[in-house]
């Protein structure tokens, strides 16, 4: 069984379940840390697993992980999002540490299930959405929130647009799932809107959202959908979250539209943020001003930050299952808002 608290004196003995595109980041941010001892790769297809095991160096490939799940301490779930699920509780209930791929789960009730699974088993949930969080300037923006420099905070925006960027689509030809919602959930949304999301959760400290009224948009631009494939999944989404505390966001999530750009902002009483570059604007006796913060330029690894938290350097992730579960959420609301046509309210 993995050492629920990490390990004490040696390496943290890491597996890494599905071996598709998305592994390489993890099996490399592990290759990176000297705190790892990467064990195996798994995948239902075998051979997908030795070729990633081959080129990173990793001694075993496996097709099923749960025979090998007592070798590690902790494991990278990588597998499409609507494989999640099975994967976690199982490391959960084999006492090991858990960092899920990002979207954590086509439903809400799915990510619950992960949380209090790795709740019961006092084991490290992490959710890779983190991997914008993680950057200096979010971090910046969360400590100044956290420091009460802008009085109450009432509203945020955040909006993220790909001219065309439609994985399965315009890149990436052999994930077409992502244009699926049965195996997707979402489109943009799920895709590039969780890490939006991720980080006004993380700037604002957490809050509880409500509510979400949410309008979708698909069939922008030009279209090659591959005969057979299946496209039905948003490719652009605008949704306004209401949380408990009484603020809200906007945020504009796009795959494809006919402009491109971005920007978090981030309104209070007393100041407000832009990211991009950060920048505070506040007002002194009167005097309005703003200054544009040398924060210097650094971002830990999702992995690298799991790891932290395993091996007792810090209590949870920075995107820990319960964010990951908001996450959901709201992203789940909004969905259901778009194809109702009414605000969704949030259990």
């Amino acid at each position: 069984m993995g050492n629920k608290n990490g390990k004490q004196g040696g390496k943290l003995r890491v597996g890494v379940i599905g071996a598709g595109m998305i592994s390489g980041s993890h099996l490399e941010a592990y290759k990176k840390d000297a705190r790892v001892e990467t064990v195996w790769v798994a995948d239902v297809v075998k051979e997908k697993a030795v070729a990633r095991a081959n080129e990173y160096g990793v001694p075993k490939a496996v097709a099923d992980y749960a025979s090998v799940l007592k070798e590690v301490d902790a494991v990278s779930v990588c597998t499409p999002p609507f494989a999640h699920l099975k994967p976690v509780l199982d490391a959960a209930r084999a006492g090991v540490h858990v960092l899920c791929e990002k979207p954590m789960s086509l439903a809400s009730a799915e990510s619950r299930q992960m949380v209090d699974a790795c709740a019961k088993a006092k084991v490290k949930l992490g959710i890779a959405s983190s991997r914008s969080t993680l950057k200096s300037d979010v971090q910046a923006a969360r400590d100044l929130v956290a420091k009460g420099k802008l009085g109450k905070v009432y509203y945020s925006r955040a909006t993220t647009l790909r001219r065309r960027g439609r994985p399965g689509l315009d890149f990436w030809p052999d994930v077409t799932w992502f244009l699926d919602s049965k195996k997707a959930g979402g489109g943009s949304i799920m895709d590039i809107g969780c890490y939006d999301i991720d980080i006004l959760l993380t700037i604002l400290g957490e809050p509880q959202p409500v509510s979400v009224s949410a309008i979708s948009a698909r069939e922008i631009g030009s279209q090659r959908v591959p005969k057979g494939v299946i496209h039905d999944t948003d490719e652009h989404m605008s949704y306004f979250v209401r949380f408990k505390n009484g603020s809200a966001a906007h945020f504009e999530t796009s795959w494809a539209a006919n402009m491109d750009g971005g920007d978090t902002v981030i309104f209070g009483t007393e100041g407000g943020i832009r990211l991009n570059p950060l920048t505070f604007f506040g007002e002194t006796n009167g005097t309005t001003h703003d200054a544009k913060l040398n924060i210097g330029k650094w971002s830990q690894s999702p992995q690298e930050d799991f790891v932290s938290a395993c091996v007792g350097k810090k209590a949870e992730p920075d995107t820990p299952g319960t964010m990951g579960l908001k996450v959901t959420q709201i992203i789940e609301a909004a969905l259901k808002s778009a194809k109702e046509g009414k605000e969704i309210r949030i259990d």
